[in-house]
């Protein structure tokens, strides 16, 4: 199943767990204080989205409005994580 990781935004992790049962991922949330790298890296740029390949290599997801809605955000993971995944497994030979 696809992973999609979130970064300290929980208006984001809302409407990620809406979709969640319909298109299909998992949700893993992240916290800038669990990670001094993390805090260092991405302290003026949350939210922080990434997605993941089924064999874990991570695809970096654009930084969406925190106040995008649901429909806004499918449309932006589609374009930015969704597509880019099935170009990933197409150019594996998968």
């Amino acid at each position: 199943m696809n992973k999609i990781s979130v970064l300290n935004c929980e208006g984001i992790v809302a409407h990620l767990e809406e979709l969640q049962p319909h298109v299909g991922f998992l949700l893993e949330k992240r916290y800038i204080e669990e990670n001094a790298d993390w805090a260092t890296l991405y302290r003026y740029e949350v939210p922080v989205l990434a997605g993941f390949t089924p064999d874990g290599r991570e695809i970096e997801i654009p930084r969406p409005s925190p106040r995008a809605s649901g429909v806004f955000l499918m449309r932006w993971l589609r374009k930015h994580y969704f597509e880019k995944l099935a170009e990933s497994l197409g150019s594996d030979g998968s």
